[in-house]
């Protein structure tokens, strides 16, 4: 069965691998966490990601057992549903110090290294992600501009090389 995932509080995530019969600690810290966002591969690898929000990635690659920290700053993560390991992040990389400056990445070792990628709205705030589920390579990401709230929705057809306006959302 796939696992699930609910939050279990600010301290711990529990995990189930029964369909939420019985659950377990899959993650404790000693340190507060807000849960941000969780995603989880849907194809049975045992992948998952959890951001909190302070912008810590935590991964997991044997189905919430165990969890590292990815390095980086993170705003937005997703794992791509077609290839195992792969991570897309919009991020900054280093220390507060010596950080370069927040950038959409994609990652083909779970966190390990990371490829910039060009930003199809670089200027505005990036709100969503999502690869398509049942097309390889195809992203939307959904951009809301800080001048003026309005909402536009971009489109990669090749994994994030390049992008087109797909359409201005309400």
């Amino acid at each position: 069965p796939t696992p699930s995932f609910p939050s279990g509080g600010v301290y711990t995530l529990l995990t189930s691998d029964d369909g939420g019969e019985t659950w377990k600690p899959g993650f404790s810290s000693e340190t507060p966490l807000t849960l941000s966002s969780l995603a989880v591969d849907p194809h049975g690898s045992g992948e998952a990601l959890l951001l909190t929000g302070n912008g810590v990635l935590l991964g997991s690659r044997d189905e919430g057992k165990t969890w590292v920290a990815l390095q980086g700053t993170f705003n937005l993560a997703v794992l791509d549903p077609f290839h195992p390991g792969w991570i897309y992040a919009v991020m900054q990389l280093g220390t507060a110090v010596g950080a370069r400056p927040i950038q959409f990445a994609v990652s083909a070792d779970f966190g390990a290294t990371w490829t910039p990628k060009a930003l199809p709205a670089p200027n505005e705030v990036l709100e969503s992600l999502l690869i398509d589920p049942e097309q390889p390579n195809q992203i939307y990401a959904i951009y809301v501009a800080a001048s003026t709230g309005s909402t536009a929705l971009y489109t990669s057809n090749d994994g994030a090389a390049s992008w087109s306006l797909s359409s201005q959302l309400p």
